[in-house]
């Protein structure tokens, strides 16, 4: 059953904002390496995991010693912005993890899809990597939810931090979101102004 989201939509709007102005949007490259897949999976309700083993209130050298006792590689520390990024695996595809932290705690996670410009990417490539993504949240938090299609390219606001948010979870311990988005990054070499476009899983524990 589709649901349409539209108040959600709008709460949802400062949530994603934090994580657009810190978040990175330069271009992943193509040849992300294998990080250990059996560690890169969502936490349970009830529990304090996040994902992989990673728990709210987590210093970054908590967070940082985990992630190299995982497995995970191209680990990175942005200091400015305060977040801490990593390759990840789910199902066979690839991701990269992007921690956030308040104070130096942890404070949520977001599993990013690939990102890419042409239309060809966006079916080929963006959509199955967000429906992999849809597919093992609703495994782990259950079909319950505030749910919507898959949107067409030409319909995802550019530069909106929000973008489409297609599915919701409102749990007792966390909100789950996972959304596409359209921005704009200036290419390096021709100085143009290209749109990208990606998709991701945020998780907020309450």
């Amino acid at each position: 059953m589709i649901v349409k989201i539209g108040f959600k939509q709008k709460a949802a709007n400062g949530f994603f904002a934090f994580f657009f102005l810190c978040a990175t949007v330069a271009a992943q490259t193509d040849a992300l390496k294998d990080g250990l897949e059996a560690t890169a999976s969502f936490g349970k309700v009830g529990q304090n995991r996040i994902f992989a083993d990673l728990q709210k209130g987590d210093s970054k050298a908590k967070v940082l010693e985990k992630l190299k006792q995982g497995g995970f590689r191209e680990i990175s520390e942005e200091k400015p912005r305060g977040i801490v990024r990593c390759d990840a695996k789910l199902n066979g595809f690839r991701y990269e993890l992007v921690c956030h932290f308040e104070k130096d705690l942890l404070k949520l996670c977001v599993v990013e899809g690939r990102k890419g410009w042409q239309f060809s990417f966006y079916e080929e490539t963006l959509r199955p990597q967000w429906k992999n993504l849809r597919d093992s949240l609703v495994q782990r938090y259950g079909a319950e939810r505030t749910t919507k299609a898959f949107p067409k390219a030409g319909d995802i606001p550019l530069n909106d931090p929000a973008g489409v948010i297609t599915d919701v979870w409102e749990l007792d311990d966390r909100m789950i979101i996972l959304a596409v988005q359209l921005f704009e990054i200036k290419d390096c070499c021709t100085n143009r102004l290209i749109e990208y476009t990606t998709c991701l899983a945020m998780v907020q524990p309450k």
